[in-house]
């Protein structure tokens, strides 16, 4: 199997049928293509998939092989040594080796099941724990069934900018600049003042710092108008979709907590412990989380946002560097069943980065001042400047002790992405925005 014939340059498959909608049960079969397995769909009113998938015998074969070579690999051995891979079989327990090796090929082709149908989970499926699959004995096509939710659709009442409150733009505290100096000379100790050491490390203090606020205040103003965006849904989510993610963050903090050494319901039950109004909060959070995402994804598809292996793999922190560099990386992506996510997380992030653009320039064009009003308010700056005796230079602080954030084209956001206000690498237009 080569995950790029799966992926091509645009990470979407066209599928053999429109996908289907929760509320409307559909049964459906697609034909086995091009390094895609056959797929069985039958989904229920509530929004329950069934997905059969049916793989050649062959292309299980090459699928069991490249994930016992990474299962070796992960465990130091060297996958071509076969009296090594033996000995590290016996040592992990020869059934479960196998089993892992068979629950990784079995995901590898749910992933592409995902991709060939559209019809993305609403919460991760698994397909470990099946049987043993012995690629000796497979004369005949394998299949396997896994059952998941789908996320609801819904239009929107407007598909317009949102009209948000903007946050502030944050500044650096010279407490704060002081702080991040002393982390980076560690035991050296900061340079002296008016050095060139000096110069370079308050540069690079401000360059990082500036990154960090811009990239909350990015992600503030997304939030902000994808909230906003929720609002406008033409449907409610069906409550028992609701439950479901209020179910899955209940178990999201107990794994929390069970790390720490508690658990959920020791939590819940602690004295004085107010659990029917947490639990209504938990709620309330997992409703605004399903709309806003059903929201986001309403608006992509309205737009036509999609999203390609060069978005895809800086959403992880890679870069693509050409076939040889991106087919493993994708084809990890698949084994481990985090493609459909991260494809459905990057659309969402491009999408809301498009809104919040979008949704910024509607702001600033309602606040804009005259020509007339601009000009009274520099002169005024500049009168004051003169009487303080000049600006503070833009990288040190303030009379307040605070820094100026560079502005957020400048910055990258968290996690290594481009600020949604930056413009796209060299040659390209921004994200969100069509390509020529």
């Amino acid at each position: 199997m080569d995950a790029l014939k799966v992926l091509h340059d645009y990470c979407y498959v066209e599928s053999q049928h429109p996908v289907p909608q929760v509320g409307a049960p559909a049964h459906l079969a697609y034909d086995p293509s091009a390094s895609m397995p056959a797929v069985q769909v039958d989904l229920d009113a509530s929004g329950f998939v069934r997905m059969t998938v049916t793989v050649e015998p062959a292309d299980m074969r090459q699928a069991l092989a490249a994930a016992r070579d990474d299962l070796v690999t992960n465990l130091k051995g060297d996958p071509a040594d076969e009296a090594q891979v033996r000995q590290l079989r016996e040592r992990m327990g020869e059934r479960d080796f196998d089993m892992q090796v068979s629950s990784v090929a079995r995901t590898y082709f749910l992933s592409a099941a995902v991709l060939r149908t559209g019809l993305f989970p609403m919460l991760q499926p698994d397909a470990r724990g099946l049987d043993v699959i012995d690629p000796a004995a497979l004369d005949a096509p394998y299949s396997f069934a896994v059952t998941f939710p789908i996320l609801p659709s819904s239009e929107l009442t407007s598909y317009e900018p949102v009209d948000v409150e903007v946050p502030e733009r944050p500044a650096i505290s010279g407490e704060e600049m002081n702080e991040r100096m002393r982390e980076m000379a560690g035991d050296a100790g900061v340079p002296e003042p008016g050095t060139d050491e000096f110069t370079k490390m308050h540069a690079e203090a401000v360059r990082q710092l500036g990154a960090e606020a811009s990239a909350r205040w990015s992600d503030e103003l997304m939030t902000r108008c994808n909230h906003e965006l929720s609002r406008r849904l033409v449907s409610d989510p069906p409550l028992g979709h609701v439950q479901l993610v209020t179910t899955q963050m209940c178990a999201d903090v107990d794994r929390r907590l069970r790390e720490q050494g508690s658990s959920y319901a020791q939590y819940v039950s602690a004295p004085g412990f107010d659990r029917k109004a947490f639990e209504r909060d938990l709620r309330e959070q997992a409703e605004l989380t399903l709309r806003t995402s059903i929201a986001v994804d309403a608006l992509a598809e309205h737009v036509g946002v999609m999203v390609n292996r060069r978005e895809l793999l800086e959403s992880v922190g890679e870069r693509a560097a050409g076939d040889d560099h991106d087919r493993p990386i994708i084809a990890l992506m698949m084994m481990t069943g985090q493609l459909p996510e991260l494809l459905q997380v990057a659309r969402r992030y491009k999408t809301s980065d498009m809104l919040a653009r979008r949704s910024l320039a509607l702001y600033e064009s309602r606040h804009a001042e005259s020509p007339e009003a601009q000009a009274e308010t520099q002169a005024q700056t500049d009168a004051a400047n003169a009487m303080a005796g000049g600006m503070p230079a833009r990288d040190e602080p303030g009379a307040d002790g605070q820094v100026p954030v560079p502005d957020a084209p400048d910055a990258p956001s968290a996690g290594g992405r481009v600020s949604p206000f930056a413009a796209g690498a060299a040659g390209e237009a921004p994200a969100g925005e069509p390509r020529a």
